[in-house]
């Protein structure tokens, strides 16, 4: 046989016997995983899933957790209040630990800026509050500014 030559009958005989086999649990497992995953990812991909996140995080007491949740523009905004209620009233740090009912989701595209927002009418505490998230790079994030420029308004954003 000539240098570099190489059979299939040489590949039989150098593979271990019935490799498949012993892998096959192994790749159910990593199919159940990524199933399991797929779900997850898709729950968090809904708006109201990242309300939930949210309150989870909060209750939790996971501020990074959190901030995730808010938009990049949202979160100098978080951070300051933390570091002001964690001086003055650290109670008031567990913003958005209570207990939280979602009432409704109205998606529309904001024509204004080509962003494609969320309104979520959320229940915390005895108040109705409608949350504003914005869909960037493919994921809902919570919008402070449109939030509070909403509720300020009293009316949805044009």
């Amino acid at each position: 046989m000539p240098f570099g030559a190489f059979t299939i009958s040489d590949a039989r005989r150098t593979a271990s016997p019935e490799p498949h086999l012993t892998s096959l649990p192994r790749v159910r497992s990593l199919l159940m995983a990524l199933a399991l995953a797929l779900v997850t990812v898709g729950a968090c991909q809904q708006p109201e899933g990242v309300i939930e996140d949210a309150v989870a995080a909060a209750q939790a007491g996971d501020r990074a957790g959190y901030a995730a949740c808010f938009t990049t523009r949202s979160r100098p905004i978080i951070e300051a209040f933390w570091m002001a209620t964690d001086e003055n009233n650290p109670p008031l740090g567990a913003l958005g630990a209570g207990d939280v009912q979602i009432r409704g989701v109205v998606v529309s595209k904001d024509r204004n800026r080509d962003v494609e927002r969320a309104i979520v009418s959320v229940d915390e505490g005895g108040d109705r509050i409608r949350v504003v998230l914005h869909r960037t790079g493919g994921n809902w994030r919570i919008d402070l500014l449109d939030t509070e420029s909403m509720m300020m308004s009293g009316s949805p954003l044009r």
